[in-house]
């Protein structure tokens, strides 16, 4: 079975003890660069295998209510994200985690735009890149998350990459698709990499 007919079947099959098999996912925590981690039960070994290896996880919490027993161990994620819809004020989960030692956590807030706090307690406000018209906001939430790993695996700082998740969600937005069907990458660095 293909690795990504793999995943669905785990993300899908109902059966709350299905699990990966752990030296298959052992080698394929061992090659990555980041770990993302959906929050399904298949995945909860995943956070202590990456922990042993070394490797930075990230997950999102989609629209948590800061109290769901099913998503505390993800809370233990390095980077944790969620949509603040669900909070009515979301800095007091922001707080909380990152006192647990989160690296970054950051609240995505629809038209508000989104909300970080980094580990040193910095507060960075991240406003919307405007768009004409939205098409579908389904998959906004995974893209921005995505372009926050995308500038970090380039190198940008924080801030930057902040900005360039604001934007690939915009992107998201405007397509009928969960994720637009092509990016141009180097177009949506642009200033961000030359920026001081």
């Amino acid at each position: 079975m293909a690795r990504a007919d793999a995943c669905r079947s785990f993300l899908h099959t109902g059966d709350r003890q299905a699990r990966f098999e752990g030296a298959a996912v052992e080698a394929l925590v061992a090659s990555a660069d980041e770990v993302l981690l959906a929050i399904t039960d298949a995945c909860r070994p995943v956070l202590e295998i990456a922990r042993r290896l070394g490797k930075r996880t990230w997950t999102d919490l989609h629209a948590t209510d800061a109290a769901r027993d099913y998503e505390r161990d993800f809370w233990a994620a390095d980077r944790v994200f969620f949509s603040g819809e669900a909070l009515d004020d979301p800095r007091l989960f922001m707080e909380r985690l990152r006192a647990a030692g989160r690296q970054l956590v950051v609240c995505t807030r629809a038209e508000d735009g989104a909300l970080a706090l980094t580990a040193d307690g910095r507060w960075i406000e991240v406003p919307i890149v405007p768009v004409e018209r939205i098409v579908d906001t389904n998959g906004a939430g995974d893209a921005f998350l995505a372009g926050v790993v995308f500038g970090e695996l380039r190198g940008l700082p924080i801030e930057r990459s902040l900005a360039l998740a604001a934007r690939v969600a915009a992107a998201a937005v405007q397509s009928a698709d969960l994720a637009p069907g092509a990016i141009d990458a180097k177009g949506l660095l642009g200033d961000l990499v030359t920026a001081t």
